[in-house]
């Protein structure tokens, strides 16, 4: 098996598949508790249906990689949303909890989604910022024309860069507060999720949105790699597949 195949093998699909589920799995039944069972069986269909499509785009990307070395991050980002639809299908009880205003869960959506794309785009632009900095990655990777590979592990060593929880406006020295927060947060709200259901799923739904947003990042972070490769390629004429 080649080696980009070695990378985005059937391991990690099973893997991919796992996180899937077991996000399926606990949206269910953290619906079930907090909302019933009718709500639990909802959840249960719109989990399995968002899970269905994740997966699917993983396939499809597994599949049509072929060697090609700029795909190969393209799996990744797939494989950082695996990560993040577990954390935020957590989230999900939010949805179906009663008493909860139509318009508080329309406003929790946007929230949630601004912090989503806010961690995206930290991620993309690191990666972007990182790659302009990077002075004649062809050199750095020893790109071979005539077997079109180039040895990227190296220039990934040059362009690594450390991510963290990320909250627009809210201080780096803050986050690591936030975080020991959210873990108890998450813990209460699972032992009140019977007596208080509302404030049981905000209580876990928040710190599992946070933690789920930051998976955004590096999703950006590998999309952003892919262009790289791919900004590469077209300057250089080559199509990469990976080195042996």
């Amino acid at each position: 098996m080649d080696a980009v195949k070695e990378d985005v093998g059937s391991g990690k699909l099973i893997l991919s598949l796992s996180l899937l589920l077991l996000g399926v799995a606990g949206g269910w039944l953290l619906t079930s508790k907090m909302a019933g069972t009718g709500a639990g069986y909802s959840a249960l269909l719109v989990c399995g249906i968002l899970a269905a499509l994740t997966f699917g785009i993983q396939l499809a990307v597994h599949f049509t990689i072929n060697n090609r070395l700029w795909l190969a991050p393209l799996f990744y980002a797939v494989f950082g949303l695996d990560l993040a639809w577990f954390l935020l299908s957590l989230f999900l009880p939010i949805y179906w909890v009663e008493g909860l205003p139509v318009s508080v869960k329309v406003l929790v959506t946007c929230i949630l989604g601004w912090l989503c794309a806010a961690n995206f785009g930290r991620g993309y632009k690191a990666f972007s910022k990182r790659w302009s900095e990077c002075h004649d990655p062809a050199r750095i990777g020893k790109v071979n024309a005539q077997r079109r590979t180039i040895e990227w592990w190296r220039v990934q060593k040059i362009l690594r860069h450390h991510t963290h929880l990320y909250i627009p406006g809210v201080p780096h020295r803050a986050i690591s507060f936030i975080a020991v927060v959210s873990v108890f947060s998450m813990l209460i709200g699972l032992n009140l999720r019977i007596p208080y259901p509302v404030f049981s799923a905000f209580a876990w739904g928040i710190p599992c949105a946070i933690f789920g947003a930051f998976f955004f990042q590096l999703i950006g972070n590998r999309i952003a790699e892919a262009k790289a490769i791919d900004d590469l390629q077209k300057q250089l004429g080559i199509i990469f597949t990976c080195a042996p």
